[in-house]
């Protein structure tokens, strides 16, 4: 039987066949700084090869320091709205409420995204519920590099069931986001959540933690 520390060495080595396993494609030059820092720390022992690992695994989620909060917003709607009369076709963006007024399909897009252009590289800009609302609804957003959409615990952001919003500028008729055509091209529609050039940060819709 082993004995508690050959037990640990056990464990050490067994989590670092495995680390190194699932990271067997990572090309050369990286295979041989990870093995120079695994071999130094093997001369350490179980601590050292374990604290070797720790320092290799990604980051945990985290909320954002609130010091680096550009703006928080404040929610308009509340879920509710969007059970009635049915999950599937709520009241607050029907086809006769977008009839009415065509921003009734994303009445929070042009603030959220304004608030986002307005935020700097590495800040943050929160949606946020209040006491009687706690729903956004949103077409096409783009972050701009740097910057976190921070969709809070208490909060749902819903995306917007109208093609329209989402069709990519310059189409013609019959080519738009959502409709099959012989001349359609398969790039008519924008996503929901696209990123400016370089390194950006961003929540999903669900999760209230920023990555």
């Amino acid at each position: 039987m082993l004995n508690s520390r050959n037990k640990s060495i056990a464990l050490a080595a067994f989590i670092l066949v495995t680390y190194c396993t699932a990271n067997s494609a990572i090309a050369g030059e990286s295979d041989a700084r990870n093995a120079g820092i695994f071999d130094a720390a093997g001369g350490q022992g179980t601590r050292g090869l374990l604290a070797a690992l720790d320092g290799h695994l990604p980051l945990e989620p985290r909320l954002p320091l609130h010091t680096v909060i550009c703006a928080t917003l404040r929610a308009n709607l509340t879920s509710a709205a969007f059970a009635a009369p049915t999950t599937t076709d709520p009241d607050v963006d029907s086809i006769a409420a977008v009839t009415a007024n065509p921003l009734s399909s994303n009445p929070d897009t042009a603030r959220i995204q304004a608030a986002l252009n307005a935020c700097r590289k590495g800040g943050v800009v929160k949606l946020a519920a209040t006491s009687l609302n706690d729903a956004y609804l949103t077409g096409p957003l783009t972050l701009p590099s740097g910057v976190t959409l921070w969709v809070d615990a208490a909060v749902t952001l819903y995306a917007s069931r109208n093609p329209a919003d989402y069709t990519v500028a310059g189409l013609v008729p019959g080519d738009e986001c959502g409709n099959a055509s012989s001349t359609t091209t398969g790039k008519a529609c924008k996503a929901l959540k696209k990123s400016s050039r370089g390194k950006s940060r961003h929540s999903t819709p669900i999760n209230p933690l920023a990555r």
